[in-house]
């Protein structure tokens, strides 16, 4: 592979990963912020709202994770409009920000894997062999 075919494969790469983005972009606005604040005006949006916001996304069992997520996409969207002057004050001033914290992760070694794979039946086989190809990522290993 030259380097142009490399500068390509990378291009390939970037405009997937910004698909994807734009995909979950597009899934925290539509899933989740246009249904609990959509009906309001943009300038009734206060700190208060958006802790509302928070915590009905907790009541509704969205992952931390996610939270975090959704919140970076709706803060975004609220200092734009802050900055811009469609708003007073600042939305989300003051607001506590959702906190994922991961938990320890346990990679398996070599000897560990190899025994799974003597007892495991062919479907799992097959899927301990994918996840451990990638670096032993689910995402990856499910698509």
């Amino acid at each position: 592979m030259d380097g142009e075919e490399h500068h390509r494969d990378a291009d390939d790469d970037d405009d997937r990963r910004d698909y994807s983005t734009g995909e979950h972009v597009d899934s925290s606005i539509n899933v989740h912020i246009v249904p609990r604040l959509g009906s309001r005006k943009l300038n009734s949006v206060t700190p208060i709202v958006v802790e509302r916001f928070l915590d009905e996304m907790e009541n509704d069992v969205v992952g931390r994770g996610n939270q975090v997520n959704i919140f970076r996409v709706l803060k975004t969207i609220l200092r734009d409009a802050y900055a811009k002057g469609a708003m007073a004050d600042d939305p989300v001033k003051g607001v506590q920000e959702p906190e994922y914290v991961r938990g320890t992760v346990a990679i398996p070694s070599l000897a560990y894997v190899n025994k799974a794979l003597t007892v495991a039946n062919e479907d799992l086989a097959l899927e301990i062999v994918m996840m451990a190809g990638c670096g032993l990522r689910n995402a990856e290993a499910r698509r």
